[in-house]
């Protein structure tokens, strides 16, 4: 027969040691491992010897040269580019898988491409920013800049970076004092698939 009461359990006595509640003496001590002797930082990440021997086999073989016909006649290149024309060939004359495969390798390169060329604008646009204050410092101080500044901020030409995927290297042009200006330009290209 049920009461609407609640049944009260009794008190459990307090202790140090029980469930949930290990000796002091067998507990974790703080800033400790609990598996001193467990996996190393890193070794998730390592190759085994035998995956570095297949790595640098397949890199070796991948950029060997080879002789392959073409409609103009011989052609040397290297494997991996071979393959790629292979690859482009068999999609241009309709294999669905070839075409979404090279599809999906170009989109692949070509977001890596934009990534690097972001990442290139920033810095330049980073570097133009600290290299003018460091103008500013100087002439509102008037104290001299400790070193040139190569290549002046003046001479970085950077365009919008908005589906920009070119870029020139660092350009040395002499001038008539005889002194040297370096330019790198930064240019708006063909975007991304």
């Amino acid at each position: 027969m049920k009461t609407g009461k609640p049944v009260k359990l009794p008190h459990m006595a307090s202790y140090d040691v029980g469930y949930k509640k290990p000796p002091k003496s067998g507990r974790f001590t703080k800033g400790c491992s609990g598996n001193p002797a467990g996996r190393p930082k890193g070794a998730r990440n390592k190759l085994k010897p035998q995956m570095l021997q297949m790595r640098d086999m397949l890199l070796n073989e991948a950029y060997r040269n080879v002789t392959i016909q073409d409609k103009s006649g011989p052609l040397t290149l290297p494997v991996a580019q071979a393959a790629v024309r292979s690859l482009a060939l068999k999609a241009a004359q309709g294999n669905v898988g070839a075409q979404k495969l090279l599809l999906q390798s170009l989109h692949y390169a070509e977001s890596e491409k934009t990534n690097e060329l972001h990442t290139l604008f920033e810095a330049v646009i980073q570097y133009k920013q600290r290299a003018y204050a460091a103008i500013a410092n100087s002439e509102k101080y008037g104290i001299p800049l400790k070193e040139e500044l190569l290549p002046h901020p003046d001479h970085v030409i950077t365009d919008t970076p908005r589906d920009m995927t070119s870029h020139s290297l660092p350009s040395v042009t002499d001038n008539c004092n005889g002194s040297k200006t370096i330019s790198l330009r930064i240019s708006p290209g063909r975007g991304c698939l």
